[in-house]
């Protein structure tokens, strides 16, 4: 009842800042809402809400660009909702996996709200587990995954708690021990922050054109605790 309660007539979740984003408002946000209330159970037409989302926010053709391009975010987050729905998307496929192919975890261009490389390669990591093509990514995702882990200069909890998943869709250790005493690395540093209460403290999820980050306890504690359930 709390997630249904904003949603819009329009059939999506209200971007806690609209303003900040060239991105059709509530796209990713409303995908990942409802992700949340198919797992659980919830009767809702989520045929129809998945039409809603697509018809607002299409996928950019070809070398396209524009307020009505789709950034990977929220590709990510609508591929996890068709493969719920048993409903693969091969358009918005074919954009994510081009983007990662020329891009890596990086966005396109510098937008006014960039996400966390980090988060991009957990949702990426979801959306295989849950259905997506992993051989097409996986050759360009590994070492790029790598690259992203040994080149953070202080991540944080919520980057360990991320990361974790992500390593183990993508990587295919030649050493097992190695990679294993790796994985329980990452699970170590995000619970070593987790406080008496269950949760984890508010940790910069999003960097704004200024330079100021956005981040708050509720969504690092949900990603927390979705990501090390993985």
């Amino acid at each position: 009842a709390y997630l249904l309660e904003p949603r819009e007539p329009s059939g999506v979740w209200p971007f806690s800042d609209e303003q900040s984003s060239a991105v059709p408002p509530g796209v990713g946000e409303s995908a990942r809402v409802l992700a949340a209330l198919k797992q659980w159970g919830v009767a809702l037409d989520y045929a129809g809400a998945l039409e809603a989302l697509l018809r607002r926010a299409p996928p950019h053709p070809r070398g396209g660009s524009g307020p009505e391009a789709m950034d990977a975010v929220a590709l990510a987050e609508l591929l996890y909702l068709g493969a719920l729905m048993g409903r693969p998307l091969p358009d918005q496929t074919s954009a994510l996996v081009e983007h990662v192919q020329r891009y890596g975890f990086k966005p396109a261009s510098p937008g006014p709200l960039r996400a966390s490389p980090f988060l991009f390669a957990y949702l990426l990591a979801r959306w295989l587990r849950q259905g997506g093509d992993y051989w097409r990514l996986a050759s360009t995702l590994r070492p790029e995954l790598q690259k992203l882990w040994e080149g953070a200069a202080d991540p944080t909890p919520l980057d360990s708690a991320l990361a974790l998943p992500a390593l183990m869709a993508f990587e295919r250790p030649s050493n097992v021990d190695m990679w294993e005493r790796a994985l329980q690395i990452l699970a170590r540093q995000s619970l070593q922050s987790q406080d008496e209460a269950g949760g984890w403290p508010a940790l910069p999820l999003f960097t704004r054109a200024d330079g100021t980050t956005y981040g708050s306890r509720q969504l690092t504690t949900a990603l927390c605790l979705e990501a090390l359930g993985c």
